[in-house]
């Protein structure tokens, strides 16, 4: 039966770095860590060695191999006559036993790993632990049947059988080289690598550009100025709407969180009322490039409202009176058609009385017919009426609702035009070098005044500003970091 050999001394006790990577805390501050989370209903956990020898037991027991990371290379480094090969960051996973789940709770796995040195007598050299929830996917392990010898490196170098019997062999290192943490492994490989070109090429691209000094137009002066809190600022302007003139630069700082301030502009008032909040500093202030006020005056000229309102009252004043003449010549053939129709009634009225003159009846039969007569027409004559309001009514809405639309449709159009015709020129004036004027603001050192400043300023080289790439550089270590440990397969950290 093969034997997994286990160094646990030597990180027992120190903390160590890995260089570029992270510092490891040592094996007994990690199991003070996680003593808390044990269980004690069987035995009580006391200390490291108790820990190690109930979860990596001398008899034989089962193993799950793992290796979460994406670099299949062997380390090596120089030790006496031979180099030493080593895996980083391989992590053995017991399986549960009865022992074991009397320690660890039943939703928890306990994950051991450490680097395997492929020496004389191959062993892993532990360097860490972790609880992890037991319900998370295993993907990627390799099973293994041995049992564990817990020893120092010294021990297990002078252990002849360790050369023999270790269950790491050369065989199983490069087996489990061979299965990833991930079944698509491939496309997480080929992220790691383009966004470590990425970074690369950024770390270049800023190191030229610090390189490059960037002109300004005006000479840098030293002033001085208030800082205080946006929300601050605004509940005093709530106050007093004419504390908006005090900015610095317009409005441009009302959303950030602090507010320059121009000293000369504020009043007695305000600072009596700011005195808890303000504060005055010292500023640099550099002009940046040229401005393009010309090419914003031709925008505003663009966007002029003035040429589009001419443009929608025209269209209202034409189709109005062409609106308003319609119902005219409709209310004209409306009236031709009342009067139509009176003749009309004229003429039966005389008819019907010619008609009964001819006859000789009784006075009361000619009443009688007569009020039929008038009640009749007097019906007919209301829904002719009816009708006729009611045609002119649909004419004119629908006369309304036509033009209307194409009112609208005319007006968009001719908006659309502008803002082509406004874009068109903003591109051309782009194209043919228009350019912004930049106020850029460099909070002084507190080990100097103002007069000192403006000294250091004389001496710099005349009309340039270098950028201060540190921050950007900070954040491409810690990136780079960030994608080695992926790399790598880290788990605990200090």
């Amino acid at each position: 039966m093969s034997t997994l050999y286990i160094d646990k001394d030597s990180r027992a006790k120190q903390q160590y770095d890995e260089p570029k990577l992270r510092v490891f805390d040592s094996l007994e501050n990690q199991f003070t860590r996680i003593q808390p989370k044990l269980l004690s209903t069987t035995v009580e956990i006391q200390n490291l060695d108790q820990l190690l020898q109930l979860c990596l037991p001398k008899t034989d027991n089962s193993f799950y191999l793992s290796l979460p990371s994406f670099d299949r290379s062997l380390d090596s480094y120089g030790a006496g006559r031979q180099d030493v090969e080593f895996l980083r960051n391989v992590v053995i996973r017991p399986e549960k036993t009865i022992l074991i789940n009397s320690i660890i709770p039943q939703d928890l796995d306990i994950l051991f790993f450490g680097d395997i040195k492929l020496t004389k007598g191959n062993y892993l050299e532990l360097k860490g632990f972790q609880l992890i929830d037991a319900s998370i996917e295993k993907y990627g392990e390799y099973k293994i049947e041995c049992n564990v010898d817990l020893s120092s490196r010294m021990a297990i170098g002078q252990n002849r059988m360790a050369i023999v019997n270790s269950v790491f062999s050369r065989d199983l290192v490069l087996d489990l080289m061979s299965i990833y943490p991930v079944p698509d492994y491939e496309s997480v490989i080929e992220y790691i690598e383009t966004f470590k070109e990425y970074l690369h090429f950024r770390d270049i691209h800023l190191t030229n550009q610090s390189k490059t000094p960037l002109d300004f137009e005006e000479l840098p002066v030293a002033r001085r100025v208030g800082v205080m809190k946006s929300q601050d600022f605004h509940k005093l302007n709530k106050k007093d709407k004419n504390f908006s003139y005090t900015l610095l630069d317009g409005h441009k700082f009302t959303n950030k969180y602090n507010v320059l301030l121009d000293e000369d502009s504020l009043t007695d008032d305000f600072k009596s009322d700011a005195s808890d909040q303000l504060e005055f500093i010292d500023l640099v202030t550099a002009c940046i490039e040229k401005t393009r006020s010309e090419l914003q005056q031709d925008m505003v000229t663009k966007k002029n409202n003035q040429k589009v309102e001419e443009a929608d009252k025209a269209i209202r004043e034409k189709y109005g009176n062409l609106l308003s003449n319609e119902i005219d010549d409709l209310t004209q053939q409306i009236e031709a058609l009342q009067s139509d129709t009176q003749n009309i009634t004229q003429q039966q009225n005389t008819a019907i009385e010619h008609a009964v003159s001819d006859i000789d009846i009784e006075q009361i039969i000619d009443d009688v017919a007569e009020i039929r007569l008038e009640a009749e027409m007097s019906v007919q004559q209301k829904q002719l009426d009816q009708a006729l309001n009611e045609e002119l009514t649909k004419l004119s809405n629908n006369l309304k609702n036509e033009y209307g639309r194409q009112q609208t449709a005319e007006i968009d159009a001719m908006k659309k035009d502008f803002e082509a015709e406004k874009s068109d020129e903003i591109n051309n004036r782009l194209a043919s070098g228009g350019s912004v004027r930049y106020y850029i603001y460099y909070k002084i050192s507190t080990e100097k005044n103002a007069v000192s400043m403006q000294n250091s300023i004389d001496n710099l080289k005349p009309n340039q500003f270098k950028y201060n790439i540190s921050a950007e550089k900070a954040k491409i270590d810690r990136q780079r970091n960030a994608i080695r440990s992926l790399e790598q397969g880290c788990f605990t950290a200090r």
